[in-house]
């Protein structure tokens, strides 16, 4: 009975992620990066700039050696170098890059979505051996 429990826990999860990534739209911009000493920053700029609403999945593919990473939500006219729009603190890279950033309150008038690793971001300090980080897609998923 316990095996045939965790079987359906497994095939009901299973199905709410392919179900999860199946309504994902991608959201359209340029891509870009930068880094200097000990950090690295890969972002996408919005063509349209949005809000995104409590409960929204961002789906972030990542590619690079990175094991952790902090993500941001930047608004449109805040400045780049400001700890601004961090969402959550520091996360783990799962394997295979997807990234999945579940929004726990609303982001208003975004222009960028960017991930920052390195040694450090701001105030957030990573494993002295934590590598770059690039960003090749993000998904919304409502």
């Amino acid at each position: 009975m316990k095996k045939r429990l965790s079987f359906f826990s497994a095939l009901a999860y299973l199905f709410f992620l392919s179900y999860a990534y199946a309504f994902a739209q991608p959201i359209a911009g340029h891509f870009g990066s930068l880094s200097g000493p000990g950090w690295y920053s890969s972002w996408l700029v919005i063509d349209q700039p949005r809000n995104f609403n409590t409960g929204d999945q961002l789906n972030i593919q990542l590619a690079g050696n990175a094991q952790n990473v902090i993500v941001r939500l930047l608004p449109v006219g805040a400045a780049p170098d400001r700890p601004v729009g961090i969402v959550g603190g520091i996360r783990r890279v799962p394997e295979g890059g997807m990234l999945t950033v579940v929004l726990d309150r609303a982001y208003t008038n975004v222009g960028q979505i960017s991930v920052h690793s390195g040694t450090g971001a701001w105030q957030y300090q990573f494993d002295p051996n934590n590598g770059n980080i690039d960003i090749s897609s993000v998904f919304l998923a409502h």
